[in-house]
């Protein structure tokens, strides 16, 4: 469903410099942008905007600054530079937000075709594009994406089974969920977990599957244990969710991002 805003259909306005108030620079690629349209998506462009980008207690891209526009250009807004970020995911994290469904390649989706995989090189390459998306979301505050790749992702995962067995391409998805990204993808570890106990025979008959159990140890113990009912698959813990310290618990120093501005 296409996102509306006050301006009517915000895809329509997706890098588009009409009206924009800010340019989001990543990687090589820099994006127009505006800034209540982030605001209303993301708790980190929310909290950033309302701080002067003075931001305490979010999650800071290393050297994260505003950049002022040069004097030479006509517009009066201001760059944000994030950096150490998948310029792939940041790039679908800002298309979410302004309604679209980006690839993770060279173009946008259907709302419908989100969960339809193939089982080969391009499916497995799509489906790891996801879980960067997802740490992207959660690392920027964006509750609506995570939400909606963890929702899809088991639905995705099945795509890469094949009627004789687990895949090469599933393998693939496992190892960048627990290895490349580790914790920061946790709420991802569910979905592989329930699929892998839905095959308990292939533990011992599928070559694919055993390596895949060599290869990722933690999969492994949660695996046994999930069949033992006891959970050990990490809660997923949100920045915001860090920020959030019950009474009498110490709460960790934030961080700050300093940032210049063109005003």
């Amino acid at each position: 469903m296409a996102a509306v805003g006050m301006i009517g259909n915000l895809a329509d306005y997706f890098k588009s410099p009409k009206y924009s108030d800010i340019t989001v620079r990543f990687g090589a690629c820099e994006v127009k942008a505006h800034k209540l349209v982030l605001a209303q998506s993301s708790d980190y462009f929310r909290a950033s905007f309302d701080s002067n980008f003075k931001v305490r207690g979010l999650p800071e891209p290393t050297e994260s600054q505003l950049v002022a526009d040069s004097p030479e250009q006509e517009s009066t807004a201001a760059t944000i530079e994030l950096k150490d970020d998948d310029p792939d995911a940041m790039f679908g994290l800002l298309a979410h937000i302004y309604g679209l469904n980006f690839n993770g390649r060279n173009g946008y989706i259907k709302e419908e075709d989100r969960t339809k995989v193939n089982c080969d090189d391009n499916g497995a390459e799509y489906v790891k594009y996801q879980v960067a998306l997802y740490v992207a979301a959660s690392k920027y505050l964006v509750p609506t994406l995570c939400t909606q790749i963890a929702n899809e992702f088991e639905q995705m995962l099945g795509c890469l089974v094949l009627d004789g067995g687990f895949s090469g391409h599933l393998a693939q998805v496992v190892k960048h969920t627990y290895v490349v990204h580790a914790k920061a993808a946790a709420e991802l570890r569910g979905p592989i977990v329930r699929l892998f106990a839905s095959f308990v025979g292939a533990w011992i008959t599928d070559d694919w599957c055993k390596q895949v159990l060599l290869d990722v140890p933690d999969l492994t113990v949660e695996l046994v244990a999930s069949l033992a009912g006891v959970s050990v698959v990490a809660e997923p813990q949100t920045q915001a969710e860090e920020r959030t310290v019950a009474p009498g618990r110490r709460k960790r120093k934030p961080k700050s991002t300093r940032v210049t501005s063109s005003a």
